[in-house]
């Protein structure tokens, strides 16, 4: 009887000791960042955790309570119910706040400890934003120290895209819900571009808007138009170009940056020198906001490559 009765513990615990361990089991692997435009360095616990274990990658949990504390130009900027949230089969974090009143979001990549993007909302004044592969200068800064996150930087307005002016943010990111993130040894490796592939170089009112660091895609019409495009990668925060072309005109063209979206208008004021395979495009845009079009144009000059175009 007590050899059986034994037997019987010795199950019960092996089975409990299963059911505890199943989690474990099933818990994400490492997982790549989607590629946009280069893949990231592997990562590296850089910081000291309360645990010797490696911090999970990707971060994926659900939506958790947070801790935000954020200023905007010197002044305290006050947000209610923060919270965070894990992204599945990605190396990114957000954080949000409620919409009503002062507003942040703020998506950071724990693969590269960098921001992807920042908004902060205050009403009356508008909203001030920072994304990264938008070109924007002065990227923030971001320091980890174990669950809270130290991000500083200059945040733009979307009403002045012309003219922007930075304006100085900070913002302070507790997500205990995922308290060991993982930081690389090195920063991100620079994005390697296809010399093989399709290239554009575009400026909007003189300033950069993409460059060859920019996936940049070619395609051919049903209508036999040449249609040019630059977007991030699904999820990625961006710019964005679309021109469509034929027979030396432009039969559509759009930019869509952090702070504006500019189209052509019909007839659209532009003109196209094919070259080869290279293109020349220079064509005026109007910005078109909250369903209001504006009269001043916005000169976008492009010079894209389409092998086999």
């Amino acid at each position: 009887m007590l050899r059986i009765a034994t037997l019987i513990t010795d199950r019960a615990v092996r089975r409990s000791w299963r059911i505890l361990l199943a989690p474990l089991v099933a818990l994400p692997v490492a997982a790549c960042d989607p590629t946009p435009p280069a893949a990231a360095p592997s990562a590296m616990s850089a910081v000291a955790t309360t645990s010797s274990l490696p911090a999970p990658a990707p971060p994926n949990f659900p939506r958790s309570p947070a801790t935000i504390e954020a200023t905007l130009d010197g002044n305290p900027l006050t947000v209610s119910d923060p919270v965070c949230l894990g992204f599945g089969q990605e190396t990114t974090i957000g954080f949000s706040t409620a919409p009503q009143g002062n507003s942040l979001t703020l998506r950071l990549d724990t693969a590269t400890s960098s921001v992807n993007a920042i908004q902060l909302g205050v009403p009356g004044r508008g909203t001030y934003l920072w994304k990264t592969w938008s070109h924007l200068p002065s990227p923030p800064t971001v320091t980890v120290h174990g669950a809270t996150y130290n991000v500083s930087g200059v945040a733009f307005m979307n009403l002045d895209p012309g003219e922007p002016k930075p304006i100085p943010f900070t913002v302070t990111a507790t997500c205990p819900a995922y308290p060991s993130p993982r930081q690389p040894e090195t920063p991100p490796a620079p994005p390697v571009p296809d010399s093989k592939g399709p290239r554009v170089d575009a400026t909007v009112d003189g300033k950069v808007f993409v460059d060859g660091t920019d996936a940049a895609h070619c395609s051919r019409e049903s209508d036999g138009s040449l249609k040019v495009e630059v977007k991030p990668a699904l999820g990625k925060p961006g710019n964005n170009l679309t021109f469509q072309v034929k027979d030396g005109a432009v039969l559509h063209g759009y930019v869509g940056g952090a702070l504006f979206n500019y189209t052509t208008r019909v007839p659209s004021h532009a003109s196209v020198i094919k070259d080869g395979d290279s293109l020349r495009i220079k064509a005026d845009l109007y910005r078109i906001y909250q369903q209001q079009a504006y009269d001043e144009p916005h000169a976008v000059e492009l010079t894209a490559t389409c092998p086999g175009f």
